[in-house]
């Protein structure tokens, strides 16, 4: 890592980009962008209609990627759009970051996973089960092609946990956004692929220490029988870096 490094923050409206924003800012020189919900200081930056050109990029030597469409059902119903925003947008991005000569560290998602047999590797196969996924797989696609990079496969969830059921037989590695931006911290100089995530576990299981009235709800009976209910990933190499 540069001694002084900056960064710019695309997504910084969301749950995850806020958190990383804040925990960066408190050493660093750090700028965030936004597509719709504006907050102090952020930029306004539309990955599928904003020129990246326009960016105030002088100086900045990392940028993290969070900007996408994350709403499973809107990707179900508007694949063309959501493939401009988290595919084409990503490239567009990507290409104006390789010419500025700047670090990508790109959020994707454990769902590139098939999420039948768990424990899943960074070098496993891999196969979306959704649109949202698939589309988080073609942004993986472009960063992938820049070898000075890296991919974080996060498995993540708002705190405090919203619902009041959580799946009893659903497979993950949640832990919550504040916890992955202190992770993310010390991943910067890093490259390649890493899963981004806390212990395997059912949802239940992971909600139930936090929330002791949390009731049991079944996720094979509302996603179907042939639903994968188990995308919960690998972390040793993870651990061997926090260590």
């Amino acid at each position: 890592m540069s001694q002084n490094p900056s960064f710019i923050i695309t997504g910084a409206s969301g749950y995850m980009g806020l958190h990383l924003l804040k925990a960066l800012s408190e050493k660093y020189s750090v700028k965030g962008t936004y597509a719709n919900r504006p907050f102090p200081t952020g930029i306004q930056f539309d990955l599928m209609s904003s020129d990246p050109q326009t960016l105030p990029l002088s100086g900045v030597n990392y940028a993290v990627i969070f900007s996408a469409v994350s709403k499973i059902d809107f990707c179900k119903t508007n694949p063309e759009l959501s493939r401009k925003i988290n595919v084409s947008g990503v490239q567009k991005l990507l290409h104006e970051l390789k010419r500025r000569r700047i670090f990508p560290i790109y959020a994707s998602s454990d769902g590139v996973y098939p999420g039948i047999k768990g424990n899943y590797k960074e070098s496993e196969p891999l196969l979306p089960k959704n649109n949202y996924s698939w589309s988080k797989l073609g942004g993986e696609s472009s960063v992938q092609m820049y070898k000075n990079s890296l991919i974080l496969r996060v498995c993540m969830t708002e705190k405090p946990f919203v619902h009041k059921k959580a799946f009893y037989d659903f497979n993950t590695n949640f832990i919550f956004h504040d916890e992955v931006a202190k992770i993310l911290f010390k991943l910067i100089n890093k490259k390649g692929i890493i899963n981004l995530g806390g212990k395997a576990q059912t949802v239940y299981r992971f909600v139930k220490k936090f929330d002791p009235k949390i009731k049991k709800i079944y996720a094979k009976k509302i996603l179907g029988p042939k639903y994968p209910l188990n995308p919960s990933m690998n972390i040793t190499k993870l651990k061997k870096i926090l260590k």
